[in-house]
């Protein structure tokens, strides 16, 4: 396997798997926040601090596609799957945070991992997010994903945020 392909595997599971645990929910003692408004008040600072990093991604082939990827670096590394940039696509275009357009060209691709590394053409002004550690998580632990379904970062600038339990 080559180094691009292990970096993009390695990337893509941290990402599938637990990029945003929210195991700092817990106190200093390792317990439950006594109030759930400590927990709603951490998942609204966690999608703060997350959402300025997922962007909207409109890929054109002959029909049109829509997706989310993250920003992995400052300089413009986008980090997605092959669903939402086929092969051939011809040109990929980004919402980022506030709005803003811009476009990418794709770097790499790993059809057998499903994962596509974008490069912004003119990237500034960018929040890269931190790859997680899929080896780290528990059965029980909350994780959460963010994305752009229906078009909702384009549309409203936030990305939708679910959460789901490891099993």
């Amino acid at each position: 396997m080559s180094r691009t392909s292990t970096f993009l595997g390695a990337a893509l599971g941290a990402t599938l798997c637990g990029l945003f645990s929210l195991a700092p929910l817990a106190t200093a003692q390792n317990a439950p926040p006594a109030h759930a408004e400590g927990v709603e008040g951490e998942l609204s600072q966690l999608n703060q601090r997350v959402s300025p990093g997922v962007v909207a991604i409109q890929a054109r082939r002959g029909n049109n596609g829509l997706g989310s990827g993250i920003i992995i670096s400052d300089d413009g590394m986008i980090l997605t799957s092959t669903s939402v940039v086929p092969n051939g696509t011809r040109t990929v275009s980004l919402t980022l945070k506030g709005g803003r357009k811009v476009k990418a060209r794709e770097l790499r691709r790993d059809s057998k991992l499903g994962a596509v590394l974008l490069k912004i053409t003119d990237p500034s002004d960018l929040t890269a997010l931190t790859l997680g550690n899929s080896g780290t998580l528990r059965p029980g632990q909350l994780v959460a994903t963010f994305g752009n379904p229906f078009g909702t970062i384009s549309r409203d600038g936030l990305p939708a945020m679910s959460l789901g339990v490891v099993s």
